[in-house]
């Protein structure tokens, strides 16, 4: 889904910062949206450390001088699977796992 919004979004004119755990992920989609007339740069961040948030901030700043908007779309399910057969006992410990701080640390990065 991040990534579906990362590129909607550069197609429609907007520089982006192409983010996730994973660095080759994110260098892929970031060249995938430069090839494309885009403008991306990559950030490895984990959203449970305010330490990478920050240095997400920066790096966009650094860039580009500025940050018109954000986007959090963090997400992560560890079956991956189709959601029919995802078992709700699953659901509840993934949801349940997830901290009110990794959703609140990147907003106050920026």
């Amino acid at each position: 889904m991040g990534q579906a919004m990362c590129r909607g979004a550069a197609a429609e004119g907007a520089r982006v910062v192409v983010s996730a755990r994973s660095i080759e992920a994110i260098n892929a989609i970031a060249a995938d949206i430069a090839s494309k007339g885009g403008e991306a740069i990559a950030v490895r961040c984990d959203v449970s450390r305010v330490e990478d948030c920050n240095a997400l901030a920066k790096a966009a700043f650094d860039k580009w001088g500025r940050i018109d908007g954000l986007v959090h779309s963090a997400y992560y399910h560890p079956d991956w699977a189709n959601l029919k057969c995802i078992r709700l006992n699953n659901w509840h410990r993934f949801w349940m796992s997830l901290r009110w701080e990794d959703c609140a640390w990147p907003r106050q990065s920026f």
